[in-house]
């Protein structure tokens, strides 16, 4: 095996746990029944002063605005000037997510075709490599919930809040609705679906190669 294959091989690896991550993200990020569900069970719709028909409709206006399904947005007035330049930044950071994932598809695709031709067992060579690339992975998460654990409990506000500092500061908390809209625990439940898969793919790829081991002797 030369660095050339090994490189392609890593970098099928790494393009396979974005496409994990993306995926994480839009899958809740426009999942109304989440939005719904959060809604049932704090009553966010009547601390906020809307009816939970008028409150639901407003995030999936503005959910479909972030996807880029349409360009009609806020015509009811219920987004603050604030919000509505954090949503139409949110609109562009989607875009990218959207062109990272096809990208990732892409290579994805692409080194599975040069691995074919490069290497004699391209599904226990790519077993090797998910397993170095999601092993490392899972001892990055490891050993940062051993440092601080406290990540976990990064809520989507705080995000914005860094990227947003100013923006931010002008609006009330308890009032604004972009602040209030994204589920309880939103942040927690994305690192789940990815820490869960990459897990996965560790027992995966360990398996097999286990299991070939054992034949092979």
């Amino acid at each position: 095996m030369n660095k050339l294959t090994a490189m392609i091989g890593i970098l099928n690896a790494i393009s396979l746990a974005l496409i994990i991550f993306v995926t994480a993200i839009t899958l809740l990020l426009f999942n109304v029944e989440l939005y719904r569900f959060d809604n049932f069970e704090h009553g966010k719709a009547r601390e906020l002063g809307f009816s939970n028909e008028e409150y639901i409709d407003s995030i999936q206006d503005a959910l479909l605005f972030i996807r880029n399904d349409t360009n009609e947005f806020n015509e009811e007035g219920v987004f603050v000037e604030e919000e509505v330049l954090i949503i139409n930044d949110l609109k562009r950071f989607h875009s990218l997510i959207s062109i990272t994932r096809i990208v990732s598809i892409v290579v994805l695709v692409g080194s599975f075709a040069a691995l074919f031709y490069l290497t004699e067992n391209i599904l226990k060579f790519t077993m090797r490599c998910y397993l170095y690339v999601f092993g490392c992975l899972s001892i990055v998460f490891v050993t940062v919930l051993l440092i601080n654990h406290s990540f976990l409990g990064i809520g989507v506000n705080e995000l914005l809040s860094f990227r947003y500092t100013d923006k931010i500061l002008l609006l009330d908390s308890e009032t604004s609705l972009l602040l209030n809209m994204f589920p309880s625990g939103f942040f927690n439940n994305v690192m789940l679906i990815f820490v869960v898969a990459v897990a996965f793919m560790v027992i995966l790829s360990s398996s097999y190669l286990a299991f070939a081991r054992t034949r092979k002797n």
